[in-house]
């Protein structure tokens, strides 16, 4: 079991770990697991941290990735409140399916076995990977879809932390930006204050020397007058 769980997370985190946009890694998840497990259908479903719904992310059909469901699911939903809770894998056979109210649409199954694993990463359920697998689900076969859900929600989570770092540095650089437009525009309006400052107090060094001026005359005349009068 041991080499089991080793040989799954060997190829996992080769193929996944090197990928951080979260698109382009979704993709590759689904990929491989329809490699490795060749399921009939198979099911990427994500939880929305803030409303707490469930949503499909990516879903294939017979190792074909098709257009996944424009759908959710609330987390009080039966199966998912159980995997929620206990953090375990929840099987269900096809004709199970009813007892859980697994919508068709949304979870489409033919025969076998399904099984739902979380997709856990530190200690907290970042979704779900749903498998529509043919046959019987061997021991061996759950320890091998529980490591792979357990490694590809860890890469989820790297590719989420390193998407909100990009979305951080954008706003940081919007906000430096916006800050810098704030600064410039504010030495726009200083750089005209201190013209305006200079031009009046040119006018009113002008004003002083005409007065000066004024005076100056007004005495010369004065100490003209006086003479004459005289």
């Amino acid at each position: 079991l041991l080499d089991s769980m080793r040989s799954v997370t060997d190829i996992v985190g080769k193929a996944l770990t090197s990928e951080l946009k979260m698109e382009s890694l979704c993709d590759n998840i689904v990929l491989h697991a329809d490699k490795i497990f060749n399921p009939q259908h198979l099911s990427l479903i994500f939880s929305d941290d803030e409303t707490g719904e469930y949503y499909i992310k990516r879903s294939s059909r017979k190792g074909k990735i098709v257009p996944p469901p424009a759908l959710t699911l609330s987390g009080d939903f039966e199966p998912f409140g159980q995997i929620s809770d206990d953090k375990k894998q929840l099987i269900i056979t096809v004709p199970q399916r009813v007892r859980y109210q697994l919508p068709e649409e949304l979870f489409p199954a033919e025969e076998g076995e399904i099984v739902l694993t979380p997709m856990i990463a530190e200690n907290k359920v970042k979704g779900i990977l749903y498998l529509n697998v043919p046959g019987t689900l061997t021991a061996r076969k759950l320890i091998q879809i529980e490591a792979f859900a357990t490694h590809s929600a860890i890469t989820l989570d790297y590719a989420w932390m390193f998407r909100k770092m990009q979305n951080f540095n954008i706003e940081l650089e919007k906000r430096v930006d916006a800050r810098t437009l704030e600064l410039n525009q504010t030495n726009i309006e200083l750089k005209e204050a201190l013209n305006k400052l200079e031009e009046t107090q040119v006018q009113l060094i002008q004003q002083e020397k005409m007065a000066s001026l004024g005076q100056l005359t007004a005495g010369i005349a004065h100490e003209i007058n006086n003479p004459m009068a005289f």
